[in-house]
C-alpha cells in the first residue's frame, strides 16, 4: 500500500473500511498468531501493524466498545503504518 492510500487520521469511514477489509486471521493463519502479534507488538511489517489494529477492532467490537477507541488506536499506529508503506 502506498502512503497516500492510507486513510487520513480522523476519517472514520475510511478507517473503518481499512480495518474491516483486512482479515488478519487469513494473513497470519490463526487467531492465536494474530493475538500474539497484538500482544507483543513487533511492528516490523505493515501487515503486523495492520493485524494489531484489526485485533484491537475485533476485541472492542466483541466488548461493545465504540469505534472512537479504534480511531485513537489508528492515530497511534499511523506513524508505523506510514513508515512501513511501499
Amino acid at each position: 500500500m502506498k502512503r497516500n492510500e492510507l486513510p487520513a487520521i480522523g476519517d472514520r469511514d475510511a478507517i473503518k473500511k481499512f480495518v474491516t477489509e483486512f482479515s488478519a486471521y487469513s494473513v497470519f493463519g490463526s487467531f492465536e498468531k494474530v493475538a500474539e502479534i497484538a500482544t507483543h507488538k513487533p511492528r516490523k511489517t505493515f501487515n503486523e501493524v495492520r493485524a494489531e489494529l484489526f485485533f484491537y477492532y475485533r476485541a472492542n467490537n466483541h466488548l461493545g466498545v465504540g469505534f472512537d477507541s479504534v480511531l485513537d488506536a489508528y492515530e497511534e499506529l499511523y506513524p508505523y503504518l506510514t513508515a512501513l508503506c511501499d
